[in-house]
């Protein structure tokens, strides 16, 4: 009986992760869809505002979806990542300068905030999730501010994280 109930626990287990595997890829592909949806629209030069909007605030979603699968791979991410998708309004709000230096450069995320020092090199990689979440909010920032090299550099920046991200969760 015991070995029946493990081998059930085992199987479950297994499922939920190639569940969370297919979650990540399908987040991974909206994500990746909607970036080059908005680059092309970046590259002709005639950028809808609301649609624009519409599309980096998907992208957005689907990174959030990914950091929490994210949070469900590596739990030490947890705090930091929850406090970043807690704070999406104040991200999607502030200015490029403040979305630049507070939140991309982790000035705002100090070690007491998100429990981890993101200055040292082992903990890098938790700016991925970050980043891929943090990228199409500065890109959409940047083309208000109708600054739209920038904002192509952005939206590149924030699909190759994404990249990374999705390759993380789901080898």
């Amino acid at each position: 009986m015991k070995k029946l109930i493990l081998g059930i626990l085992i199987a479950a287990s297994g499922t939920a992760f190639a569940q969370d595997k297919a979650k990540v890829k399908a987040a991974a592909d909206t994500y990746k869809k909607d970036g080059k949806e908005l680059l092309a629209m970046l590259n002709s030069g005639k950028v809808d505002e609301a649609k624009a909007e519409k599309l980096a605030n998907s992208m957005i979603d689907q990174a959030v979806t990914a950091a929490k699968e994210y949070i469900a791979k590596d739990k030490k991410s947890e705090k930091l990542l929850n406090y970043i998708i807690s704070s999406l309004g104040e991200v999607k709000s502030a200015s490029f300068e403040t979305l630049e230096k507070d939140w991309h450069d982790a000035g705002k995320l100090t070690k007491d905030k998100v429990g981890l020092d993101l200055k040292a090199e082992e903990n890098e990689k938790y700016m991925d999730p970050v980043h891929s979440i943090l990228h199409p909010a500065m890109t959409l920032r940047a083309i208000k501010d109708k600054k739209l090299k920038e904002a192509k550099d952005e939206l590149t920046e924030g699909m190759e994280q994404m990249d990374l991200q999705a390759k993380f969760l789901t080898k």
